[in-house]
């Protein structure tokens, strides 16, 4: 499999980054003059400058492969390709091929129950395994990046946006996770403030709650029906508390785990198998910790 990066694609890339610039700026200026809140748009921008030029590169996109092929390697069902190195450059990137359907052809209700069933539980075990054993994350989460592969194994593509976070970040979210199993919310404030999402004086309560919100598969006791789960709902409810709690505090670290975060819910919902989803967290929370 050859991956070719088409002439002009950076010229494309630093004038959507001016207009997403100009856009930011009309947002933080909407929010300070308008609703009295002061959102951090340069901490935006910049992680999404970052990882918008990182995907320019393939040779770091390599490096990238290969070090995701080191983390799964202990895990049969994930198939990562292998890259071949004397036939890619900055511009070119020759891999091994997967064979297998696109993810999205196991989307819909056709395909049968265990199968979906497989692969819900599959990509929320890559996810949650990214994040808190080895602090780094595929953040480009939509169907368009997997392959389920005949056996069946999950095939991953697309390595150019992965996001890495520091030691203390990582620990700072298993820390949260270990306190949604626990439903501790002294541990979770305290995480909270730690990764920077609330002021060390700030009240927690609402934070807590649109935690609750997010992750309420999470917070579910044995099975969960994604199709309850109404997206829209749950973005009015957060958005409610945010602007009345000045909930706008966006350290660089979490912008592309929500949108990692986001894929990955579009993915479960749309494969639509009740499970245990709480239990598939609680296992990889447990992992991580004797790590």
């Amino acid at each position: 499999a050859v991956k070719v990066q088409y002439p002009g694609v950076e010229d494309t890339v630093d004038q959507d980054l001016k207009n997403l610039k100009i856009l930011l700026k009309t947002v933080g200026s909407i929010a300070r003059d308008v609703m009295r809140q002061k959102i951090d748009v340069n901490t935006i921008y910049g992680e999404l400058e970052v990882r918008l030029k990182e995907e320019l590169d393939y040779y770091l996109e390599a490096r990238n492969m290969i070090e995701y092929g080191k983390f799964f390697a202990d895990d049969p069902d994930i198939i990562i390709p292998q890259v071949v190195k004397d036939l890619s450059s900055r511009r070119v990137l020759t891999m091994s091929f997967i064979d297998g359907y696109p993810l999205m052809d196991v989307l819909g209700t056709v395909v049968e129950e265990d199968l979906r069933r497989w692969v819900a539980r599959k990509c929320s075990e890559f996810a949650w395994r990214q994040v808190l054993d080895f602090g780094s994350l595929h953040t480009d989460f939509h169907p368009g990046n997997y392959l389920v592969t005949y056996h069946p194994k999950l095939g991953v593509l697309d390595f150019g946006s992965v996001r890495r976070f520091s030691e203390p970040v990582r620990k700072g979210y298993l820390q949260v996770a270990k306190a949604i199993v626990d439903e501790d919310d002294k541990s979770l404030a305290a995480a909270l403030v730690k990764l920077g999402y609330l002021d060390r004086a700030q009240d927690p309560k609402p934070m807590l709650k649109v935690i609750r919100i997010l992750f309420e598969p999470m917070y579910t006791r044995g099975e969960f029906d994604p199709a309850s789960y109404d997206t829209v709902k749950k973005a009015q409810q957060v958005g409610e508390l945010a602007l009345e709690n000045k909930l706008y505090k966006s350290p660089d670290h979490s912008v592309f785990l929500l949108r990692a975060l986001i894929g990955l819910e579009g993915i479960i919902m749309r494969l639509g198998v009740k499970d245990d989803y709480r239990s598939i967290f609680e296992r990889y929370v447990e992992r991580a910790l004797q790590k």
